[in-house]
């Protein structure tokens, strides 16, 4: 379509103002052209009675390329689950980019990537880091190369990934991100190294992921941040949810919310092991951060504006007049529904956010995509 207005939706964007707002948008050109009630332009028509539309959302941490193996469709963990763009955090190579830059182009979901720091190759072994055989020209190229599909940098910091090294791979990837005006996402998990001696290397727009997991070494203390994630967040770093298979502990999420320690960012980690449980999709893993005490208004910014400005991602995030016309639609379901946690721990939800449909406009013209994928049965 190069020209519709999608009509009688009820608008959620915090940012602009829009809670639950009853109103009409004009796209033309794939460019939001008005936002107003009753509006009736000689064009298209996509009807969105009885759903809420929100900017479209944004999973910051998908694993589309996990390996040759096992590899997903972007499009089966993007637009067919709620989400109109990905990025894939850490499992693009500095030196092959192109691999992925080809997939990206040919899916219909909006893809970007963080480059995997731990070498020139993306992640290796932790008996095969050598800090000092990463060269940042490998960097640079592929950020020159590929300006508009790289966001940033991606260490995964943890004992299984880097071993000892993991504090040497993050202040090298650091060095790296401030010459290319890059934020770095660091993945924390289980010891080593301790996290909190990475924490104190970040800048304000660096991300941490893997927030609320239930490993021996936590974010938390009695539900309240120590000191260095206290401190970072201070600083301006950013904290995303990284639900995963392995990083989301029902307790340890609830403990923190209710200390007012609440994520900046939802991603999901979601890829091939996962995808169909425990978390199956943005939109679930937004439903759980909810059922504990989230807004919904508040859950969509980290996947809409908060999203799109922490990655830099030009007009997309909002809803606003010269935005990107990329649209998430969907509806709240009642429940109740049954999901674990990472760790086999199951909780009821009264509530989930089930996507119905997204519109993603790319060259100027904006496509509607029906969302099949990801969703949760209510129980009986």
């Amino acid at each position: 379509m190069k020209k519709f207005v999608l009509k009688n939706g009820s608008l959620i964007d915090k940012n602009n103002h829009f809670l639950y707002t009853k109103s009409d948008i004009l796209v033309e050109n794939g460019v939001i052209q008005e936002i107003g009630p009753n509006l009736n332009p000689d064009c298209e028509t996509v009807d969105a009675e009885g759903l809420l539309v929100s900017p479209g959302m944004i999973d910051v941490h998908v694993h589309t390329q996990i390996s040759e193996e096992h590899k997903v469709e972007p499009d089966i963990l993007g637009c067919r689950r709620g989400a109109t763009a990905i990025i894939e955090c850490g499992t693009v190579p500095a030196d092959s980019v192109a691999g992925y830059a080809g997939i990206a182009e040919k899916a219909e979901t909006r893809c970007f990537a963080l480059l995997g720091a731990h070498s020139d190759h993306g992640m290796v072994r932790k008996d095969q880091i050598d800090v000092g055989s990463i060269h940042e020209e490998v960097f640079r190229r592929a950020v020159r190369e590929y300006p508009d599909l790289i966001v940033g940098l991606k260490c995964a910091c943890s004992g299984s990934y880097t071993g000892e090294k993991g504090y040497d791979v993050v202040k090298k990837a650091k060095e790296m991100a401030r010459e290319l005006h890059l934020p770095t996402t660091v993945h924390i998990g289980r010891f080593p190294p301790d996290p909190g001696t990475l924490a104190p290397l970040l800048e304000s727009g660096d991300v941490i992921t893997h927030t609320f997991h239930g490993k021996e070494i936590s974010v938390f203390e009695n539900g309240s941040p120590k000191k260095p994630f206290a401190q970072a967040r201070e600083r301006g770093v950013l904290f995303d949810v990284g639900h995963g298979r392995e990083s989301f502990s029902w307790e340890v999420c609830k403990r923190a919310l209710d200390h007012g320690f609440f994520p900046d960012l939802i991603g999901t980690d979601i890829y091939y092991a996962n995808m169909d449980g425990p978390v199956r999709s943005l939109a679930v893993v937004m439903s759980k951060l909810i059922s504990l005490g989230m807004t919904l208004e508040d859950a969509v910014s980290c996947v809409t504006s908060k999203a799109a400005k922490t990655y830099h991602l030009k007009n997309l995030g909002q809803l606003r007049v010269g935005c990107l016309a990329d649209f998430t639609l969907f509806t709240l379901e009642d429940g109740p529904f049954t999901i674990n946690d990472s760790y086999g721990n199951p909780q009821k939800l009264s509530k989930v956010i089930s996507p119905r449909k997204v519109v993603i406009s790319k060259g100027g013209k904006s496509k509607v995509f029906e969302c099949d994928q990801g969703h949760l049965k209510a129980e009986n």
